[in-house]
């Protein structure tokens, strides 16, 4: 009885002989030669490497080539190397095996190494019950099963009559002989133990994946391990996880290692499986671990959490949609990150700003889309989330009440042959229309409303005075070409395109002047760098 270890290979030349071998051993562990039984490893069809053929001392001055070919034919020999008691004869029984004796205690989930045993044609499995019991501490006659662990993920069961030199009852069961390894455990299983019997345990072995987590802010740092089985869901990840740290698992989310860099990915991972078609599947354990590269696939042993506020389900579920509220009469009030839902609409997101907003009364609001200082679109209550881009800025304003006014039908409805009032993009620039600036705004025109009455709207929308506006010269842009507008002139022709806008021109500025206050507001997503900020719901 006793235990194994390894030790640290050893480099000789191919004509040496195996009493090198055994004198290098002998320095390694630090007892004579005689105390040694020398043992040829062989690899078996199954793919376990196992004790094989027994090397007496007589044939110690072979070379060392003569059972390389035991392993394949490689250049390694592999080999098991017995420690004898003193005075031991090296010599082993005749028509004896050498198995190796395993004990699992399903209460600890342990499975540990019992020593090596020399058993007849004759001994049956209830023959190693004593030398198992006493080598383990149990009670004297305590009762045992026995399997045969044929590879880490198979098992055979062992009656405790069987003869080992005769075949088992199953079709794949074979004689036990040397090199086969006896894993024993007590009869009596505890209740409620996770893993009750070898084959369950392992099972288990076979799947562990011993997995590190390492906070996300702080990379450097330990981390914390946890041991789980392959094939789990990324819910029952941030479960385990959760309950490890103490945090609540939903509000998890997880991040790979770059296995190169050894530091965090750029992006995290989403909960649900990218999939076409989509299938909603959520990420496995192995699927997280799985790194690939342009030559292959790695697999990596540790992850990167972050505890969010609110759960990763109901984030993903969501898009954050980043707007600036003004005021009625222009003024920007503050900046606001939603989270909504991504299959609603404006009007959701409507109902989710007023309800921040303080007051009894909420006013009518509408959301506008602005690109470099220019208005783009008016976003209606229908329009779906998914229209809102990182592309462009948003504006939620205050509908102002000249606005509302006009576009109030009078009694009776509009007059036959005119046409409905126009939402009118107004955008100031400099120089040329391409060089706009400052805030642009919206105005609905009726029919035939004269520039005079423009001026009037603005001037009292702003709380503007007529020094205000003496640089502002009014214009028609119709595909980037400018058509001045007096005063008494309709605004808007009765042809007009959709794409038409009326732009102000601020005359008297200097280059540089024109240059900073016409510097781009948005760009496209990756010509900047962004910076990461904190969604808490």
């Amino acid at each position: 009885m006793g235990s194994t270890a390894a030790i640290e290979p050893l480099k000789l030349k191919s004509d040496a002989p195996l009493s090198e071998l055994m004198r290098l051993v002998s320095e390694a562990d630090g007892l004579p030669a005689e105390r040694h039984r020398l043992w040829a490893c062989t690899l078996r069809e199954n793919g376990t490497l196992r004790v094989g053929k027994y090397l007496p001392r007589s044939i110690w001055t072979q070379d060392l080539r003569t059972h390389v070919t035991l392993f394949r034919g490689t250049n390694t020999l592999k080999v098991f190397v017995q420690e004898l008691a003193e005075g031991e004869s090296d010599e082993i029984p005749a028509g004896g095996s050498l198995v190796a004796l395993k004990y699992f205690n399903p209460a600890t989930k342990s499975l540990r190494f019992v020593g090596l045993h020399f058993i007849d044609a004759a001994t049956r499995v209830q023959d190693l019950f004593p030398v198992v019991n006493a080598a383990v501490g149990n009670p004297v006659g305590t009762p045992l099963l026995a399997v045969e662990e044929v590879t880490p993920k198979r098992v055979e069961e062992l009656p405790a009559d069987r003869v080992f030199s005769e075949r088992g009852v199953s079709a794949s069961a074979d004689i036990i002989g040397t090199g086969d390894i006896v894993v024993f455990q007590a009869a009596a299983i505890p209740e409620g133990v996770e893993y009750p019997t070898v084959e369950s345990y392992l099972r288990w072995l076979e799947s562990r994946l011993r997995v590190t987590f390492k906070d996300l802010k702080k990379p450097e740092e330990d981390g914390v391990t946890i041991d789980l089985v392959s094939g789990l869901d990324y819910d029952a990840v941030t479960a385990a996880l959760g309950e490890k740290l103490g945090a609540p698992g939903p509000n998890i989310r997880l991040t790979q290692m770059d296995v190169y860099t050894r530091k965090p990915r750029y992006y995290p991972l989403s909960r649900v499986y990218p999939t076409y078609p989509a299938t909603n599947r959520l990420y496995k354990i192995d699927e997280m671990l799985a790194t690939y590269s342009t030559y292959a696939q790695k697999m990596s042993d540790v992850l990167f959490y972050e505890v969010l506020d609110v759960s990763l389900a109901d984030l993903e579920s969501k898009t954050k949609v980043e707007f600036e509220y003004y005021s009625a009469s222009g003024k920007s009030i503050s900046k606001h990150s939603m989270l909504v839902d991504k299959n609603g609409t404006v009007a959701d997101l409507m109902t989710t700003f007023k309800a921040t907003l303080e007051g009894d009364e909420k006013p009518n609001l509408r959301l506008i889309e602005i690109s470099n200082h220019k208005l783009s679109k008016i976003l209606g209550p229908a329009e779906p989330i998914r229209m809102i881009t990182t592309y462009y800025s948003y504006r939620v304003e205050v509908i102002p009440a000249d606005d509302i006014v006009a576009v109030t039908p009078p009694e009776g409805g509009w007059p036959v042959g005119t046409t409905p009032p126009r939402a009118t993009f107004i955008n100031h620039y400099a120089r040329n229309v391409y060089h706009t600036f400052g805030d642009p705004f919206v105005v609905f025109l009726r029919d035939g409303e004269t520039l005079a009455s423009l001026k009037t709207r603005i001037k009292a929308r702003f709380e503007l005075d007529d020094a205000a506006m003496t640089a502002w010269r009014f214009v028609l842009v119709s595909f980037n070409t400018t058509t001045p507008i007096e005063d008494e002139a309709p605004v808007l022709p009765r042809s007009v395109w959709q794409s038409d806008w009326v732009g102000i021109k601020h005359e008297g500025m200097g280059a540089d002047e024109v240059m900073k206050l016409t510097a781009p507001t948005t760009t496209g997503r990756y010509a900047h760098v962004e910076k990461a900020i904190k969604i808490s719901g």
